[in-house]
Protein backbone atom coordinates (compact mmCIF):
# COMPACT_ATOMS: atom_id res chain seq x y z
CA UNK A 1 0.00 0.00 0.00
CA UNK A 2 2.69 2.39 0.93
CA UNK A 3 4.05 1.77 -2.29
CA UNK A 4 1.36 2.38 -4.61
CA UNK A 5 0.40 5.30 -2.47
CA UNK A 6 3.64 6.90 -2.89
CA UNK A 7 3.89 6.11 -6.92
CA UNK A 8 0.32 8.00 -6.73
CA UNK A 9 1.49 10.68 -4.78
CA UNK A 10 4.53 11.47 -7.24
CA UNK A 11 2.02 10.74 -10.66
CA UNK A 12 0.44 13.74 -8.94
CA UNK A 13 3.25 16.48 -7.23
CA UNK A 14 5.98 15.40 -9.91
CA UNK A 15 9.26 16.19 -8.32
CA UNK A 16 12.19 14.57 -7.23
CA UNK A 17 12.07 14.29 -3.76
CA UNK A 18 8.75 12.39 -4.64
CA UNK A 19 10.09 10.13 -7.38
CA UNK A 20 12.95 9.29 -4.82
CA UNK A 21 10.71 8.46 -1.83
CA UNK A 22 8.75 6.37 -4.69
CA UNK A 23 11.54 4.37 -5.68
CA UNK A 24 12.94 3.46 -2.05
CA UNK A 25 9.58 2.49 -1.45
CA UNK A 26 9.63 0.15 -4.55
CA UNK A 27 12.65 -0.94 -3.69
CA UNK A 28 11.38 -2.22 -0.17
CA UNK A 29 8.69 -3.33 -1.88
CA UNK A 30 10.83 -5.37 -4.52
CA UNK A 31 13.29 -6.86 -1.91
CA UNK A 32 10.18 -8.51 0.00
CA UNK A 33 7.98 -9.80 -2.71
CA UNK A 34 10.21 -9.99 -6.02
CA UNK A 35 7.70 -7.66 -7.38
CA UNK A 36 8.98 -4.68 -9.27
CA UNK A 37 5.99 -2.12 -9.71
CA UNK A 38 8.60 0.85 -10.45
CA UNK A 39 7.70 1.72 -13.81
CA UNK A 40 10.60 1.49 -16.41
CA UNK A 41 9.75 5.32 -16.91
CA UNK A 42 10.53 5.93 -13.27
CA UNK A 43 13.08 3.70 -13.58
CA UNK A 44 14.92 6.46 -16.55
CA UNK A 45 14.23 9.41 -14.35
CA UNK A 46 15.98 8.06 -11.31
CA UNK A 47 18.88 6.58 -13.73
CA UNK A 48 18.81 10.36 -15.13
CA UNK A 49 19.33 12.29 -12.20
CA UNK A 50 22.33 9.35 -10.23
CA UNK A 51 24.27 9.48 -13.30
CA UNK A 52 24.32 13.03 -13.89
CA UNK A 53 25.26 14.40 -10.57
CA UNK A 54 28.71 15.31 -10.14
CA UNK A 55 28.15 16.20 -6.42
CA UNK A 56 27.25 13.36 -4.08
CA UNK A 57 25.33 14.64 -1.22
CA UNK A 58 23.62 12.72 1.10
CA UNK A 59 20.31 12.89 -0.99
CA UNK A 60 21.89 11.37 -4.00
CA UNK A 61 24.07 9.19 -1.44
CA UNK A 62 21.26 7.80 0.02
CA UNK A 63 18.93 7.96 -2.66
CA UNK A 64 20.93 5.31 -4.56
CA UNK A 65 21.72 2.74 -1.59
CA UNK A 66 18.10 2.39 -1.62
CA UNK A 67 17.13 1.77 -4.99
CA UNK A 68 19.66 -0.88 -6.08
CA UNK A 69 17.64 -3.20 -6.46
CA UNK A 70 15.24 -1.49 -9.14
CA UNK A 71 18.56 -0.78 -11.71
CA UNK A 72 19.73 -3.02 -14.28
CA UNK A 73 22.77 -4.17 -13.38
CA UNK A 74 24.94 -2.62 -15.82
CA UNK A 75 23.59 0.59 -15.00
CA UNK A 76 24.08 0.34 -11.09
CA UNK A 77 27.44 -0.78 -11.37
CA UNK A 78 28.16 2.20 -13.61
CA UNK A 79 26.72 4.34 -10.72
CA UNK A 80 28.40 2.60 -7.97
CA UNK A 81 32.03 3.46 -9.74
CA UNK A 82 30.70 6.74 -10.58
CA UNK A 83 30.25 6.89 -6.55
CA UNK A 84 33.41 5.51 -5.75
CA UNK A 85 35.64 7.66 -8.14
CA UNK A 86 33.92 10.48 -6.34
CA UNK A 87 34.73 8.73 -2.97
CA UNK A 88 38.14 11.65 -1.91
CA UNK A 89 35.21 14.71 -2.23
CA UNK A 90 32.86 12.32 -0.27
CA UNK A 91 34.97 11.78 2.66
CA UNK A 92 35.94 15.83 2.90
CA UNK A 93 32.24 16.58 3.28
CA UNK A 94 32.18 14.65 6.43
CA UNK A 95 31.49 11.07 8.43
CA UNK A 96 27.81 10.77 7.78
CA UNK A 97 28.13 10.97 3.72
CA UNK A 98 31.19 8.50 4.09
CA UNK A 99 29.50 6.15 5.93
CA UNK A 100 26.39 6.42 4.33
CA UNK A 101 28.51 6.44 1.25
CA UNK A 102 29.95 2.94 1.55
CA UNK A 103 26.73 1.54 2.77
CA UNK A 104 25.53 2.68 -0.52
CA UNK A 105 28.36 0.54 -2.23
CA UNK A 106 27.41 -2.52 -0.41
CA UNK A 107 23.98 -2.10 -1.10
CA UNK A 108 24.57 -1.96 -4.91
CA UNK A 109 26.98 -4.95 -4.60
CA UNK A 110 24.43 -6.87 -2.83
CA UNK A 111 22.20 -6.19 -5.61
CA UNK A 112 24.74 -7.68 -7.78
CA UNK A 113 25.09 -10.74 -6.73
CA UNK A 114 21.76 -11.10 -7.34
CA UNK A 115 21.61 -9.75 -11.10
CA UNK A 116 25.38 -10.14 -12.21
CA UNK A 117 28.01 -11.60 -10.03
CA UNK A 118 30.74 -11.21 -11.72
CA UNK A 119 30.05 -7.98 -11.71
CA UNK A 120 29.45 -7.76 -8.07
CA UNK A 121 33.25 -9.32 -7.76
CA UNK A 122 34.34 -6.42 -9.87
CA UNK A 123 32.40 -3.84 -7.72
CA UNK A 124 33.81 -5.94 -4.57
CA UNK A 125 37.54 -5.19 -5.44
CA UNK A 126 37.12 -1.24 -6.20
CA UNK A 127 34.94 -1.28 -2.79
CA UNK A 128 37.47 -3.32 -0.60
CA UNK A 129 40.09 -0.05 -1.87
CA UNK A 130 37.80 2.39 0.10
CA UNK A 131 39.02 3.37 3.27
CA UNK A 132 35.79 2.47 6.07
CA UNK A 133 35.55 5.44 8.72
CA UNK A 134 37.21 5.01 11.93
CA UNK A 135 33.81 4.75 13.80
CA UNK A 136 32.06 2.70 11.65
CA UNK A 137 31.55 -0.60 12.45
CA UNK A 138 29.00 -1.17 10.70
CA UNK A 139 30.26 -1.13 7.64
CA UNK A 140 33.12 -4.00 8.29
CA UNK A 141 30.63 -6.29 9.16
CA UNK A 142 28.71 -5.48 6.31
CA UNK A 143 31.55 -6.10 3.95
CA UNK A 144 32.72 -9.26 5.46
CA UNK A 145 29.04 -10.30 5.04
CA UNK A 146 29.02 -9.24 1.67
CA UNK A 147 32.50 -11.11 0.58
CA UNK A 148 31.33 -13.96 2.32
CA UNK A 149 28.28 -14.20 0.03
CA UNK A 150 29.90 -13.68 -3.30
CA UNK A 151 32.01 -16.34 -2.42
CA UNK A 152 28.90 -18.66 -2.09
CA UNK A 153 27.78 -17.85 -4.81
CA UNK A 154 30.60 -18.42 -6.67
CA UNK A 155 31.70 -21.40 -5.41
CA UNK A 156 28.68 -23.29 -3.49
CA UNK A 157 31.53 -23.91 -0.60
CA UNK A 158 28.80 -24.16 2.82
CA UNK A 159 31.59 -22.39 4.06
CA UNK A 160 31.31 -19.32 3.56
CA UNK A 161 27.57 -19.66 4.65
CA UNK A 162 29.29 -20.26 8.12
CA UNK A 163 31.18 -17.46 8.19
CA UNK A 164 28.27 -15.14 7.17
CA UNK A 165 26.63 -16.56 10.18
CA UNK A 166 29.42 -16.47 12.74
CA UNK A 167 28.88 -12.89 11.73
CA UNK A 168 25.81 -12.98 12.34
CA UNK A 169 26.18 -14.39 15.86
CA UNK A 170 28.98 -12.28 16.33
CA UNK A 171 26.26 -9.36 16.17
CA UNK A 172 23.70 -10.44 18.19
CA UNK A 173 26.00 -10.97 21.18
CA UNK A 174 27.40 -7.40 20.82
CA UNK A 175 23.76 -6.29 20.91
CA UNK A 176 23.54 -5.39 17.27
CA UNK A 177 20.43 -7.38 16.79
CA UNK A 178 19.01 -5.06 14.10
CA UNK A 179 22.27 -5.79 12.11
CA UNK A 180 22.18 -9.34 12.64
CA UNK A 181 18.46 -9.53 11.32
CA UNK A 182 19.24 -7.78 8.25
CA UNK A 183 22.34 -10.12 7.59
CA UNK A 184 20.42 -13.17 7.64
CA UNK A 185 18.12 -11.82 5.56
CA UNK A 186 20.69 -11.46 3.30
CA UNK A 187 21.88 -15.12 4.00
CA UNK A 188 18.63 -16.39 3.49
CA UNK A 189 17.71 -15.08 0.57
CA UNK A 190 21.61 -15.85 -1.52
CA UNK A 191 21.07 -19.20 0.39
CA UNK A 192 17.24 -19.54 -1.52
CA UNK A 193 18.75 -18.37 -5.32
CA UNK A 194 21.90 -21.01 -4.92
Amino acid sequence: MLALNQLKKYNHIQDNTELFLCALTCNFYYQKTKIDIFPMSLKEKITKVLTSTSLWNYYHITTFGNVTHLLPDELLYKIAVKLINSFPHIKDCGMENHIFAFIALLNANVALIFKNPNLAKKLLHKICQLEIHQFDYYSSLYLSIVKNLLNYQQTKNPKFIKLAQNIVHFCKSINKKDAALEFEDLISQIQQIS
